[in-house]
């Protein structure tokens, strides 16, 4: 590979990189909230917390996805270890998503939980379900 692919695939790696950083820390800031709280949130009319959820975890998950690509196509020899850290990531991030989704008030109606559980499998199988996989095969 030359120093300008190299170039280029770190630059386009960086990019990847940038939703799920910001994506990252608003998540981690839930996550910390949450854990403070008890597995739980505060309720009241202020606490949008669900909707932080809301945003971050996918942009999380779209780093993944994009970095998992880039990675099934990049011969380097860390690939494999590198794919399987990004689906580890991707299923921790989508189980303390359904987590803390789960307890909020807005959730606990039947189909709200339908379409949660809809939802969070699927992120399953688009975000961590294929780095498992590629570390698999290979």
């Amino acid at each position: 590979m030359s120093t300008g692919t190299k170039i280029g695939v770190a630059a386009l790696a960086i990019i990847f990189l940038l939703p799920g950083a910001c994506g990252g820390l608003f998540f981690g800031a839930a996550l910390v909230e949450w854990l403070n709280n008890g597995f739980g949130f505060r309720n009241g009319p202020d606490n949008y917390i669900a909707a932080v959820v809301v945003v971050a975890a996918p942009s999380l998950l779209l780093s993944v996805i994009l970095l998992g690509v880039l990675l099934r196509y990049l011969h380097w020899s860390a690939a494999r270890r590198a794919s399987l850290a990004l689906g580890i990531v991707a299923t921790f991030t989508v189980l303390f998503s359904f987590a803390m989704l789960i307890g909020i008030s807005d959730f606990r109606k039947a189909e709200d939980k339908v379409v949660l559980i809809v939802v969070c499998l699927a992120g399953f199988a688009v975000a961590a379900l294929p780095p498992f996989i590629f570390w698999r095969r290979r």
